[in-house]
């Protein structure tokens, strides 16, 4: 069980910096987690301090490469958005100084597509990341 478990974060880790490495050039990527109620989504995703999970290992990853490049500029923006039960929700609309906002999770948005830029969620709230921890 614990070999099978190390091959699967190997190949998570794999996958993620491809992706992430994709993501620098300039092409969109997604990695989400799904799966029945309980099944461990939010703690693949987040983690915990010891075991730190995909989206903190994204986000340490980004700001790695940025602060190695040497001949580009970043403008690093986030949103924070969830599919549940075929409904996209905001969750950073209403919310202030790049605080989450329960309330407003309410708001339904749309899947669409711009010419140049590719698929996007419409109306979600994106904001200017200047380091790590104002993700968590």
């Amino acid at each position: 069980m614990i070999v099978h478990l190390i091959r699967t974060c190997v190949r998570l880790a794999n996958i993620l910096s491809v992706v992430l490495c994709q993501g620098m050039d300039g092409v969109n990527g997604t990695i989400f987690a799904y799966g029945q109620t309980a099944a461990g989504k939010t703690f693949s995703m987040f983690g915990n301090e010891q075991n730190p999970g995909i989206i903190t290992r994204a986000v340490h990853d980004i700001f790695d490469k940025v602060r190695e490049s040497k001949f580009s500029e970043y403008l690093i923006r986030g949103s924070y958005i969830e599919l549940y039960n075929e409904d996209i929700r905001d969750l950073l609309a209403g919310g202030k100084d790049g605080e989450s906002d329960p309330g407003a999770i309410d708001l339904r948005l749309k899947i669409a597509e711009d010419p140049k830029i590719g698929p996007f969620v419409k109306g979600a709230v994106e904001r200017v990341l200047e380091k790590p921890e104002q993700v968590y």
